[in-house]
């Protein structure tokens, strides 16, 4: 069983190294602040955030709630799957459960650059169209406001919202193409 999560993690750190690859042209500040879901609080988030760091004078700082939606990031919600924090001095803090920090202080005390951005996959968990629409324009509004730029990681491939997903992902990629990347 260990061999087999082992794998796992090293599948998805290679990924995360050839995601991180591919957003060298993007990512190009000294100041990023990574949000995310459970993607983020696992391996790929790890892997992504340790391969910013390399990059010289770049400041980095990520914060992932699993299950979270992009209001969360507004009302603090606990988080029921877990929580990881890591400081731009490369400090974790890693929680079962807890409060989803709010964007709006995440903003004032990093000043990020910019906000690398990957949410999105639990909006296919039963939340109407209208409610991605209002909360990614909000979002983008504040992101804007911030002076930041961002990159938009979408959901990755799941089996279970195998019909759903295509459709999706074109609705979120027309919502933030014209702000982000």
């Amino acid at each position: 069983m260990n061999k087999g999560i082992g794998m796992k993690s090293k599948f998805m750190s290679g990924l995360a190294i050839l995601l991180t690859w591919s957003l060298a042209p993007f990512v190009q500040a000294k100041s990023i602040l990574i949000i995310g879901d459970s993607h983020s609080v696992g391996p790929f988030g790890r892997t992504l955030d340790q391969s910013l760091r390399t990059e010289p004078d770049t400041q980095v700082r990520l914060e992932a709630s699993c299950g979270s939606v992009i209001r969360w990031w507004y009302t603090g919600h606990v988080t029921p799957c877990g929580y990881l924090s890591i400081s731009s001095k490369g400090e974790h803090t890693n929680l079962p459960k807890a409060k989803t920090p709010l964007l709006e202080t995440l903003i004032h005390d990093s000043k990020p650059d910019q906000i690398i951005i990957e949410l999105g996959s639990n909006y296919l968990r039963g939340y109407p169209d209208e409610t991605l629409i209002s909360d990614a324009k909000r979002l983008l509004m504040d992101i804007k406001k911030a002076g930041s730029s961002c990159v938009w990681i979408g959901p990755p491939s799941m089996r279970k919202f195998k019909n759903e997903l295509s459709p999706f992902i074109s609705k979120l990629e027309k919502m933030v193409t014209p702000q982000c990347r």
